[in-house]
């Protein structure tokens, strides 16, 4: 007996060809342009300097909450709004990621504005590991909306499209990205790259939102803005009494933006118990103390 052979209806084919080419565009957008840039309008040094900036960046990326638990987040969230059919529950997770995401990234900012380039020079020891600073933290400045999970939500109401609209964000990250790469090398192509990123974002943000009503909780922007500037003030008036070995600055800072953003917490009760779902009941002690 032979299996019968499934048929897709035309919205299942319109949306697996869109995915597929959605696919086939990040794979092109994947191999690197930008370094491409770098290589033909500037120095082997900056091509250098932004190999370590891209790789630190990508290896940061790895441990963001969206990245890490993609693999489970995804499915249950595509598979929640199928159920329900719930628009005001896609715009709470929505929201949660953001916060998950933001509570590291700001922790990051937090870590490497005042100790970067300690940092950078405590790990590597090249002689243009230093010159990797300024890239790298336009790159952690704009992470906010790098991953910005809208992606997320334009997969779960199945318009898979409005990814490959983004895509002609490309011609933005060559037009731009030439001019600034033979001026300011590195430096040059990070903007040039982080301001394409952000123009695909709201892309597709836009054309969400017409389908989904989703609100960005710049509040919580806010407040983790606000609490970065004050370990930093804290820090730096620190260092001017004290000379603190770079590693006891970064326990520190650790320390105090956990205790910090304990108290200034980001989500609401909602918000909570909605998060609580997508981890184990044996982390809920732990999900519950650190939000």
């Amino acid at each position: 007996m032979f299996r019968k052979r499934r048929t897709f209806n035309k919205e299942e084919k319109s949306y697996t060809f869109a995915s597929y080419i959605n696919q086939l565009g990040a794979s092109f957008l994947g191999t690197d342009i930008d370094r491409y840039i770098l290589a033909l309008f500037s120095t082997n040094i900056q091509v250098a300097i932004y190999a370590v900036a891209t790789n630190i960046l990508k290896k940061l990326i790895f441990f963001l909450p969206h990245t890490l638990f993609k693999d489970v987040l995804e499915p249950s969230i595509y598979r929640r709004y199928d159920e329900k059919q719930s628009q005001t529950e896609l715009n709470d997770i929505f929201q949660i990621i953001i916060n998950l995401n933001n509570y590291v990234i700001f922790l990051i900012l937090a870590i490497f504005i005042p100790l970067g380039r300690e940092l950078l020079s405590f790990v590597f020891d090249k002689e243009y590991i230093q010159d990797a600073y300024f890239p790298l933290l336009i790159f952690l400045c704009f992470l906010v909306i790098y991953v910005f999970p809208i992606g997320l939500i334009t997969k779960s109401i199945k318009k898979p499209e409005y990814l490959i609209y983004s895509k002609i964000t490309v011609i933005l990250n060559i037009a731009l990205g030439i001019p600034m790469a033979m001026k300011y090398g590195a430096l040059g192509i990070a903007i040039a790259t982080a301001l394409s990123t952000i123009e695909k974002n709201i892309i597709i943000f836009i054309l969400t939102r017409r389908i989904v009503k989703l609100d960005i909780p710049f509040y919580s922007y806010l407040k983790l803005s606000a609490s970065v500037l004050g370990i930093i003030l804290i820090l730096n008036t620190m260092n001017y009494y004290i000379n603190i070995h770079v590693l006891v600055k970064l326990l520190f800072i650790i320390s105090l933006y956990v205790v910090v953003n304990k108290f200034i917490s980001i989500y609401s009760k909602k918000h909570k118990n909605i998060l609580l779902r997508f981890f184990p009941k044996k982390m809920y002690g732990f999900v519950t103390w650190i939000f």
